[in-house]
């Protein structure tokens, strides 16, 4: 910057320097004249003088040397050369400043702004700011995410019932016989106690499950904890079915004897049961096979949305959870399971608290599965403790700006020297080319001519 303000001093010097001098001068030597010059004619005067002046100075203007032309050329040659090349250089340095100060005008900047020790009000204040960004790279390397990130979780209202409450269980169904009870496959009764089970393990499972995975705090919880889950559920069903387990309730095989034709004894062949409501569905092709349940006993009665099959897994997951926000369906229940009718008092569910759920009354239980009986993945950011643990002790805020005077008069006096430096060089160059070129086109039609004469 300091060589360019040099550069632009000295030539404006070297400029004015001499002709102030010879306008002292001649001023000096036309005193004694100018005297006797009437003072109405003494403007016109001065204004002739100053004219001329300038004509003959504007006319010798001169910024090269002799020796920039080389020695093959004469004094006289060189003075005109060294003034064409100086008008030449005139137009390309305006043409060069001109442009220089249209690129700067437009051109856009990118401000740096450096902040130490930064506070949290005042990074806020920054990200507030318009057309700019702000980085405040971390001290800490790694930030636990418990330390500033907390996720609380809100199941679904059967999670936290009586329903899934061993005692409950336990005193539906005490006066149950384990072998009696399980002469009739069609009766409820007998389903009753594995879906309540199911139900309670599922809802413990999913707890659990979603629990661990919060205090691991994995990446996306709230997407690969229920496909998770499910995956292991589905893990499980597929190996009971594959493995053609026998339930305990035989619901989807049967022992049948049959006596053996080579001799007196007696063969057990268990024979897949086929469900006829659902299209002749037989348990040993599929573990899907499903019907209604129904109590038997005292009287036949449905069960309102619960399902039986072949795995009292899949037909439970297959059932509505309807049942339990209905007071008479669970009245129904209790009547036919001869338990203690103190004992298995229970309110019926909310259907109130279901118009905020994300869940429908009439919702599966294995969408309920499948989104882990999860209402809610609140998540809460604290940006403050995270301020604090990150502890930046620098904040640099870029932002772009548009050029000002300020801006396009430094940027011309830093390209100014290398401007000058490029056309001093060029311009010598560029008028001995056109010197050459003339010359030898004069050459040339000199010999054209003397061979038309001869």
């Amino acid at each position: 910057m300091f060589l360019a303000i040099y550069g632009g001093l000295s030539l404006a010097l070297s400029l004015l320097a001499p002709l102030k001098i010879k306008l002292v001068v001649r001023f000096q030597h036309q005193s004694l004249s100018i005297e006797r010059i009437s003072i109405i004619t003494l403007p016109r005067v001065y204004y002739q003088w100053f004219s001329q002046t300038m004509r003959k100075k504007v006319t010798d203007f001169n910024l090269f040397e002799t020796y920039s032309f080389g020695r093959n050329v004469d004094l006289i040659r060189k003075i005109q050369l060294g003034r064409l090349t100086t008008r030449l250089y005139i137009c390309f340095y305006c043409v060069g400043i001109t442009i220089l100060i249209f690129y700067s005008s437009f051109k856009q900047r990118t401000i740096t702004e450096n902040f130490y020790n930064p506070s949290l009000v005042l990074t806020q204040q920054l990200n507030t700011r318009q057309n700019g960004t702000v980085e405040c790279p971390c001290t800490r390397t790694s930030i636990p995410l418990h330390e500033f990130v907390t996720i609380q979780t809100s199941f679904h209202e059967i999670c936290t019932s009586t329903f899934v409450k061993d005692e409950w269980r336990e005193a539906l169904t005490i006066n149950f016989n384990n072998i009696s009870s399980f002469l009739n496959i069609n009766n409820y009764r007998h389903f009753l106690s594995a879906h309540l089970q199911f139900l309670s393990g599922l809802c413990y499972q999913a707890m659990k499950h979603v629990n661990d995975s919060l205090s691991n705090l994995l990446y996306q919880t709230e997407v690969h904890a229920p496909t998770l889950f499910a995956n292991a559920l589905e893990l499980v069903k597929s190996i009971n079915h594959g493995n053609a387990l026998m339930t305990v309730y035989a619901s989807n095989y049967e022992f049948v004897a049959r006596k053996s034709q080579k001799d007196i004894s007696t063969v057990l062949y268990a024979l897949p049961i086929t469900y006829k409501e659902t299209q002749n569905c037989s348990c040993g092709l599929q573990s899907k096979c499903l019907t209604q349940a129904v109590f038997t006993w005292p009287r036949h009665v449905k069960v309102k949305d619960f399902l039986i099959g072949c795995l009292p897994s899949e037909s439970f997951l297959a059932s509505t959870l309807e049942c339990f926000f209905d007071v008479d369906c669970i009245n129904l229940i209790r009547n036919h399971t001869s338990g203690n009718i103190h004992l298995t008092h229970v309110l019926a569910l909310n259907d109130r608290s279901m118009i905020h759920s994300r869940f429908q009354i009439n919702t599966t239980v294995k969408e309920l599965v499948k989104k882990l009986f999860m209402e809610e993945w609140p998540t809460n950011i604290s940006y403050e403790r995270y301020f604090s643990q990150c502890a930046p002790n620098i904040c640099t805020y870029f932002y772009i700006d548009n050029a000002n005077i300020l801006y396009v008069a430094n940027t011309l006096l830093g390209l100014y020297g290398g401007l000058t430096v490029v056309l001093d060089w060029w311009c010598p160059q560029l008028v001995k080319l056109i010197q050459r070129i003339q010359n030898h086109y004069n050459k040339k039609r000199r010999v054209c001519s003397t061979s038309n004469i001869t």
